[in-house]
C-alpha cells in the first residue's frame, strides 16, 4: 500500500461509517496497518472527545492530502 491508497482507505471510512466514533477508530486501525510501531497514539486518545480525534484526524488527511500534492508536482517538474 502506498500512501495515495492510504489517503483513498481513510476517506472511504467517511462512506462506510455515518457514525464519528465508528469512523474514527476505523481511521486509526488503517494507519496502524499502514504505519504500524511508528505510528504513536497520545496515550490520553481514549480520553479524548469524538471531535477532537476527529479534528486529529482530519489534520492527518490533510497532511497526507498535501503531501501527494507536492510529490506528483515535483514528478511533473522533473519530467518536463
Amino acid at each position: 500500500m502506498n500512501e495515495k491508497t492510504l489517503l483513498h482507505m481513510l476517506k472511504i471510512a467517511n462512506l462506510l461509517y455515518p457514525n464519528a466514533e465508528e469512523r474514527n477508530n476505523h481511521m486509526v486501525r488503517v494507519l496502524h496497518s499502514y504505519y504500524g510501531e511508528g505510528l504513536l497514539i497520545p496515550k490520553d486518545w481514549e480520553q479524548l472527545g469524538v471531535e477532537e480525534q476527529t479534528r486529529r484526524l482530519k489534520e492527518i488527511v490533510n497532511f497526507l492530502q498535501e503531501s501527494i500534492a507536492d510529490s506528483e508536482k515535483g514528478k511533473d517538474e522533473r519530467s518536463n
